[in-house]
Order: structure tokens, then sequence, then C-alpha cells
């Protein structure tokens, strides 16, 4: 090296190029083995024929990996069976989205539920889709992704986004969590909805990881019975000082097991919400009242509220 000159190249002393001391490998392409992903529908999207839903795909493995573009997808039936499926993305082209360990990416598709295409039978225009047959590029594995049931007219035409991975806030703890719980409305039809509203009061965004869990409460007497129906699981992250909202409809009138006259069960006067992979905290039910069929709750998943 000592005959070197100095306007020589550093290459051609055999020298590394600079800035390649320690320099990490890219990611590896993301594998089956360390991904997860679920399909579930947007709250209230539903409209003139269309619907909106949202695809999850998080990398819980413990280093980053990537996915080039939105991995192959086909509709399948409840028992695996392959139905039509047309994907599209837009806009188009080749793009990479590298994920954290932990972190997740997410994609909107739209499609019709309800109007056939040419050759379909009426309103039943395909058989119901329960999973989402996912294959991975270069080789990655193909695993089944759950979905929120549903049929995909036009032979299977779902139109994406491209995937983008969201950046990892923390959990919503309950200290910065301002909530409420209640009722939408006098009951209707036998049931009754009532909505969970939580703000987040803090001075970033938070992440509520998965479904909100309820638990029905009595300030004073015998507890009254829970039986929560919970969509797919979704992540959602709630922004400063923005609220996020849960409705959970459930019965005004006693089943053949409840009794016919006074409360069906005991009155609920508080609910104790439960946080994923944070804390609990008890809220007021407004107004108090009887949840019947043994406090069944059937929730949605959270949608933007302000």
């Amino acid at each position: 090296m000592a005959g070197c000159l100095a306007i020589a190249s550093a290459l051609a002393c055999g020298l590394a190029p600079a800035g390649s001391a320690g320099a990490q490998p890219a990611p590896a392409a993301c594998t089956k083995a360390t991904i997860q992903a679920e399909f579930t529908q947007i709250p209230g999207s539903q409209g003139a024929g269309q619907v909106a839903y949202t695809l999850t795909i998080e990398n819980y493995g413990t280093g980053a990996c990537t996915l080039a573009g939105l991995p192959a997808l086909r509709l399948s039936a409840k028992h695996g069976a392959s139905l039509p499926t047309h994907v599209t993305t837009h806009p188009g082209g080749r793009y990479t989205v590298t994920l954290a360990a932990g972190q997740y990416a997410q994609a909107s598709a739209s499609f019709t539920p309800d109007i056939a295409g040419a050759g379909e039978p009426g309103n039943h225009c395909e058989p119901v889709a329960h999973w989402l047959r996912t294959t991975l590029p270069a080789g990655g594995g193909t695993f089944l992704t759950p979905m929120t049931a549903t049929p995909v007219c036009q032979h299977g035409a779902m139109s994406f986004t491209r995937l983008k991975a969201i950046p990892i806030e923390p959990n919503c703890p309950a200290t910065t969590i301002s909530a409420t719980f209640k009722g939408l409305g006098p009951p209707f039809g036998g049931r009754v909805t009532y909505a969970l509203v939580l703000t987040n009061t803090s001075a970033g965004p938070c992440l509520v990881d998965g479904n909100v869990g309820l638990v029905l409460d009595s300030a004073s007497g015998p507890a009254p019975p829970t039986a929560i129906h919970w969509p797919l699981a979704y992540p959602y992250i709630i922004a400063a000082g923005k609220s996020a909202t849960l409705d959970a409809a459930g019965y005004s009138k006693p089943d053949a097991a409840e009794p016919a006259s006074g409360p069906c069960e005991p009155v609920a006067s508080a609910v104790t919400v439960w946080m994923p992979h944070t804390s609990t905290f008890t809220i007021p039910v407004s107004p108090a009242r009887a949840f019947c069929h043994g406090g069944a709750l059937a929730t949605t998943g959270l949608f933007l509220n302000g």
C-alpha cells in the first residue's frame, strides 16, 4: 500500500469503499413464518353497492423484512374452496415496503358485495368468501388470512391501494383516554345500540392494537352477564386530540329463558373497558339498562369520529 499515490482510487489500492465498514445487510423478504394478516370491513363503509375493507399485514418476527408490493391474493370459501378473484392495485407498478419488527402495513380495498356482474345470479353473485389465500413472492409461502365474511361480486373484482407501512406508535394507556358509553336512541325492533367513544387526550398518537374488551357491571347488586361477539382484530391509531368509536348492539327484549316481565337481566350501570396490552377502566352506562339475551353484545371495530 505504501506505493499508492494520494490521488489513486481507494479501490485501486485495495481499500474498502468509504462507509462500507459495519454496513448492515438489506432486510430479507418477509415469509409466512413471521407474517400474519387480517382482511376486515371498515365500519360504516357499505353503501351504493360498494364496501371498503382493510388488509393488515404485521411482521411479528424479531427483525425487519420486506414486501415486494401486494402479495398474491385468492378468495376462499368457508371450507377452503377457491373462489373467483381479480385483484388490481392503484396506482400500479412495482414498489417495496419494509416492516420493522412489530410493524404492520395496510392497504384499502373496495368492491361490490351485492351488484352482480355479467353471468352472475342476482344479488347472490358469488359464494360467501371467508378467507384470503395469501401467497408471498420469492417462495415466501402461502397461508390463509381470515376476513370478514362477504360475497365479492363482479367475479371477485377487488381494487386495492398500495400497501403502506404504518409508523410504530405506543399503545394507548388508560391514563390518556377519555371515554363514554352512551345509548344511540331508544330500542328499535328489539335491539338497542350504545357507542363507546375513546378520545386520546395525550400530545401524540397512540395505538389500539386489537379489539377493545367490554364487561358490563353494576354499581350495586349482582353483576350482569356479558357475552361479546367481536369482529376480527384490527389495529387502530388514534391521533392526538381525536376520537374513535365502537358501536355495541344488544337486545332490549328477553329471550325464552328470561323473565317476560321486569328486567331480563340485572341492570348494567357501568362497563369496564379493557384496552389491549395496557390496562382497564370503568365508566358509566348512560342510560343504565338491562341487556337481554344474557348480556349479548355485537361490537363493530373502531372507526374515526372527528
